[in-house]
């Protein structure tokens, strides 16, 4: 249930805690060499993780680390999203 819901263009201007992938399992692996580039390539201070859907078991979440974390924009989402699927970069 979501407790407050807010535009894309006024959270791009707060802080944000972190940046969630949701990966698919038959996602390619040229899209997730594309998308680690693409979060090497946004260096900043918010963390990142990885959530990886296993089918029929649920799903793995993997925290990128500290010398992953990224520069969250909307640039960003969209980018990943072209790469993943539209939607499923979540940011929190």
């Amino acid at each position: 249930v979501a407790t407050e819901i807010l535009p894309l263009s006024a959270c791009i201007e707060d802080p944000f805690g972190s940046i969630h992938f949701k990966l698919p399992p038959d996602l390619p692996e040229s899209a997730i060499e594309d998308l680690k580039s693409l979060i090497s390539n946004n260096p900043g201070k918010s963390d990142a993780y990885v959530h990886i859907s296993i089918p029929g078991k649920g799903e793995t979440v993997v925290y990128l680390g500290k010398d992953m974390r990224v520069n969250i924009s909307a640039s960003l989402k969209d980018e990943a999203d072209k790469l993943i699927s539209p939607g499923v970069t979540v940011i929190k």
